[in-house]
C-alpha cells in the first residue's frame, strides 16, 4: 500500500465531507426538501430542530464507516505481504486507522439512535422487558448502554443474550420495522472490526517474530564477499 493510495483515500473522505456539509447547509436553509422527507425531525437553524442533529450524527457515522473501510484497504494487502518490514509498517498504520474508526463508530451509533428517538418522540424504537418504550422517555445514557450490549453480543456470538446478561435497561423493539435491520448492520460492522483488529495484531506479532531471524541474513546480503 503506497502513500499515493492513502492520499487518494483521504481525498475521497474529504470530498464526501464537503458534499455532506453542502447538503446540510442546503437542507437547514430549506433548499433540499427531499432530504427532509427522508429523515425525521425538523430542519432549520433552531436549537430544537432535531432533524439537524439526526443529519450530523449520520454524517459522523458515515465518516466512521469510511475510516474503517480505509483501515481494511490498508490492512488487506499487508496480510499477504511477505516482506516483513514493509508489512509491519502497513499493519501498524492500519491498526491506528482502525482505532480511530472504532472510536468514531462507538460515538456515532448511540448519537444516531438518540437523535432519531428525539426526532420522533412518539415512536417506540426500544423496549423494556418486551414492553415498548416511548422515545421521549429514553435518555442518552440508556441508549449508550444499549449500544454496548449490542456490541458485546456482536463480538461474543450472542453469549450475553443466551445467558440473559445485559448492562442497560433497553432492548431492541422488534416491532419497529427498521430497527432490526439497522442493529444487524451495526453488529456485522462491529464483528468485522473486532476480528480484523485481532487479525492485524496476530499478523503483526508473527512478522515481528520473523524480523530478528531475517535480520542477519539481510545484512550479510549487503556485505562484500569475504568480509566478516
Amino acid at each position: 500500500m503506497g502513500r499515493l493510495t492513502l492520499v487518494r483515500l483521504l481525498l475521497v473522505v474529504i470530498l464526501i465531507n464537503i458534499a455532506l456539509t453542502g447538503l446540510f447547509i442546503l437542507t437547514a436553509g430549506g433548499n433540499a426538501p427531499w432530504l427532509e422527507s427522508l429523515l425525521p425531525g425538523k430542519f432549520g437553524f433552531g436549537a430544537d430542530d432535531w432533524g439537524n442533529y439526526v443529519f450530523l450524527s449520520l454524517a459522523l457515522l458515515i465518516n466512521a464507516i469510511l475510516v474503517l473501510g480505509t483501515g481494511f484497504v490498508v490492512l488487506l494487502p499487508a496480510v499477504f505481504d511477505r516482506e516483513a518490514k514493509a508489512a509491519l509498517q502497513e499493519i501498524d498504520a492500519a491498526r491506528w486507522i482502525f482505532r480511530i474508526g472504532a472510536l468514531l463508530f462507538a460515538i456515532a451509533v448511540p448519537m444516531v439512535l438518540f437523535t432519531l428517538a428525539r426526532a420522533e418522540p412518539g415512536g417506540h424504537m426500544f423496549a423494556d422487558n418486551h414492553n415498548p418504550v416511548v422515545n421521549s422517555e429514553v435518555n442518552f445514557e440508556q441508549v449508550a448502554l444499549f449500544t454496548v450490549d449490542q456490541a458485546a453480543s456482536a463480538v461474543s456470538f450472542n453469549a450475553p443474550e443466551i445467558f440473559g446478561v445485559k448492562i442497560g435497561p433497553l432492548d431492541l423493539n422488534r416491532s419497529e420495522p427498521w430497527m432490526p435491520p439497522a442493529i444487524l448492520v451495526f453488529r456485522i460492522i462491529a464483528t468485522l472490526t473486532f476480528f480484523l483488529a485481532l487479525l492485524a495484531a496476530t499478523r503483526e506479532s508473527a512478522l515481528a517474530a520473523r524480523l530478528p531471524a531475517e535480520g542477519p541474513s539481510e545484512i550479510n546480503k549487503t556485505k562484500p564477499a569475504g568480509e566478516p
